[in-house]
């Protein structure tokens, strides 16, 4: 988007004490688009990779809990969601 303002919104979240590391903070910044999908590319690699650093893992034994990212109505597939799983399994058919 051509008004887009990328500085202007890490200075906002700087408010919230999340400073990019570009400026000396540790919060990972990735800048994308999501009318081109420019940028979604780096944005999951950042998140597999904080994972990874992190040692983040879910309990395969629990139900999945999670945040919806996205959700849309297909015509011919039916509903789909993006989803973050947190912790837990997602099993098909679960909802």
């Amino acid at each position: 988007k051509p008004t887009a303002n990328p500085d202007r919104v890490m200075q906002e979240l700087t408010e919230y004490g999340l400073i990019p590391e570009a400026w000396g903070g540790d919060t990972i910044f990735v800048p994308l688009s999501a009318l081109s999908g420019d940028g979604i590319e780096d944005l999951i690699e950042m998140i597999v990779l904080t994972s990874e650093i992190q040692e983040l893992k879910a309990n395969p034994e629990k139900k999945a809990v999670g945040t919806v990212i996205e959700a849309e109505l297909d015509k011919s597939r039916g509903p789909s969601a993006s989803l973050l799983v947190q912790n837990g399994t997602l099993h098909v058919g679960d909802a």
